[in-house]
């Protein structure tokens, strides 16, 4: 099976995308790309070699390797607000050692999580104003699957008072 390089809403089950030049796949918008089971591998980029992620995405027992992007997120690039789930899922064998990168976007982890060969995460601008308590759980998850340390700033009100829409609930989360 193989995709485009540009989706709308794929539902892919098992076979490989490679050799991507813009990214195996890149998501905008409203695009959402759900696959379970085969390979990522090979594609290129400026910004994520494999997955270019501004759009939804959920990757269940699939590998991801061999991409390539010239800026940041060899074999990931993560900047969006819509959901994006990985569950059981293998980064590795990144080009240029630069395997996931997330900004402003939210990752929901769940399963097993494996990135491997000499990677590097990078984390820009985390995930700014989290509207839902239950958001800061997946936000963990995430955080948990990192090693090193974590620094985390909650944003949640200014000059001493809560957002209008911020409940106890909420700081409890946090």
């Amino acid at each position: 099976s193989s995709a485009s390089n540009t989706v709308s809403n794929v539902y892919m089950t098992g076979g490989t995308i490679s050799g991507g030049k813009n990214s195996n796949v890149r998501l905008y918008g409203r695009d959402t790309f759900d696959m379970s089971g085969g390979i990522v591998t090979g594609g290129s980029a400026s910004n994520g070699g494999n997955f270019y992620v501004a759009g939804g995405l959920y990757l269940n027992n699939t590998t991801v390797s061999g991409g390539s992007a010239a800026a940041d997120g060899d074999n990931f690039f993560l900047t969006s607000t819509k959901e994006c789930i990985i569950e059981n899922v293998s980064f590795n064998s990144p080009v240029n050692g630069k395997n996931v990168y997330l900004k402003n976007g939210i990752l929901g982890v769940s399963g097993k999580l494996t990135v491997t060969d000499g990677s590097d995460y990078k984390i820009k601008q985390g995930t700014g104003y989290l509207s839902d308590p239950k958001q800061a759980e997946i936000v963990c998850g995430v955080l948990d699957t990192f090693d090193g340390i974590k620094v985390i700033d909650p944003a949640m009100g200014d000059h001493g008072k809560l957002y209008s829409r911020m409940t106890m609930e909420h700081v409890e989360a946090m």
